[in-house]
């Protein structure tokens, strides 16, 4: 779908949870915005256009990254695993991924972020209910585990 210079519309989800759904994970948000991705952008470039669209003050920093990747199931069924993106070659990753599938037409992240405090050097979750679980492979948390967590 996307040559290197071609820029992909990026759904990204805040304020959400990870959900299990029948075709593996979704996002469950209240809120999100829409920003470009190109190959080349760099994880901190992308930040900083992610919070510079959700308005987020100096203060506020995103921690974590999180990929609805898309696997194949078959000749023609997938499923989506969430990834945490860690580091410039995951992005790279995603357009690989998105070469592969030509029914990709734009790419999913969910974003946790944290209210630094300016007296100290200590971090504060700004919403309790999204913080991220981890597993094996992926940091997230289903649906169930969110309203847990939230009551």
């Amino acid at each position: 779908m996307s040559s290197i210079n071609q820029a992909v519309s990026t759904v990204v989800h805040y304020n959400a949870y990870v959900s299990d759904c029948n075709i593996g994970i979704e996002f469950k948000s209240e809120k999100n915005v829409l920003v470009s991705m190109k190959r080349d952008m760099t994880l901190n470039a992308l930040k900083r256009q992610i919070q510079q669209k959700m308005g987020l003050n100096q203060g506020q920093s995103i921690m974590t990254v999180i990929y609805r990747y898309t696997v194949t199931v078959g000749s023609s069924m997938f499923i989506y695993q969430a990834v945490t993106i860690n580091e410039d070659e995951d992005i790279d990753s995603m357009f690989d991924v998105d070469n592969r599938h030509e029914c990709i037409s734009f790419f999913e992240l969910l974003i946790q972020y944290e209210q630094q405090s300016s007296s100290t050097t200590n971090v504060e979750t700004t919403n309790p209910s999204s913080q991220i679980q981890q597993t094996q492979y992926t940091d997230y948390h289903t649906e169930s585990q969110h309203e847990g967590l939230s009551s």
